[in-house]
């Protein structure tokens, strides 16, 4: 559960647009964001610690989990952030606090709208370190820093009547609104990769506009990291 600390995080370190367009939603909707926010920054976390142990094992060394902090490294527990990621089961002891500092930066950019290009450009930075990190996303050593598992309650969807459908474009879609009997027509402009469980790329609409997409249940479950990818590739593009 979304704890009141991620809410104050949410107003100290966002932009003010996306905390207006929080102040805007319902109660359920407002957690949803929450989530978000939390699942992205404890991810953020996740990736500066691997490119710090990628890097410490550069020159042939086995990868291991960085030795925790001490004295003025160590993290602030009266700190928001740090609070409402220890709230969903991440072990903020073992990172550093210029760790959680970097996270705020990413905070700041959270939710605010960009250009397309913008939108790109961002995703093949991420497509990059995906590719990087595929030593280290086939050692345990990510596990080292969560100590509870995240529930995932799936539902189930009947298949949709395509003429029934209503066509728009990215910009009309809401952020953390579910936008039921819709759909968006485009052509994928990323690559298609896997970062955690679904595949993910990037749809571009005739407007011009970008959105991140995900795609879940398209592999059987024991196929995973590398081997993931080029089925993925042949699946969605």
């Amino acid at each position: 559960m979304t704890s009141s600390a991620a809410e104050r995080a949410l107003r100290a370190y966002c932009d003010p647009s996306v905390v207006g367009e929080y102040d805007l939603l319902a109660f359920g909707e407002k957690k949803i964001m929450l989530d978000a926010l939390i699942s992205t920054q404890r991810d953020f976390l996740l990736q500066l610690v691997q490119e710090r142990v990628m890097s410490s094992s550069s020159g042939g060394g086995s990868l291991r989990p960085p030795p925790r902090p001490t004295g003025s490294d160590r993290p602030k527990r009266n700190d928001p952030l740090v609070q409402a990621l220890a709230d969903t089961g991440v072990q903020v002891d073992v990172f550093k606090q210029g760790d959680f500092d970097r996270c705020k930066e990413s905070i700041s950019r959270w939710g605010v709208k960009t250009g397309s290009w913008e939108e790109i450009r961002r995703y093949q930075r991420v497509v990059y370190a995906q590719k990087a990190a595929a030593n280290y996303n086939e050692t345990d050593v990510k596990g080292h820093f969560l100590h509870t598992s995240k529930a995932v309650v799936k539902t189930s969807e009947s298949s949709a009547v395509w003429s029934s459908l209503v066509r728009i474009d990215i910009r009309q879609l809401t952020l953390f609104k579910v936008n039921r009997g819709t759909y968006i027509e485009g052509r994928i402009v990323g690559e298609v990769i896997k970062p955690m469980v679904g595949g993910t790329t990037l749809i571009q609409d005739g407007r011009g506009d970008v959105v991140l997409v995900a795609f879940y249940n398209l592999l059987q479950a024991e196929i995973h990291g590398k081997a993931a990818e080029p089925l993925l590739q042949k699946k969605v593009s």
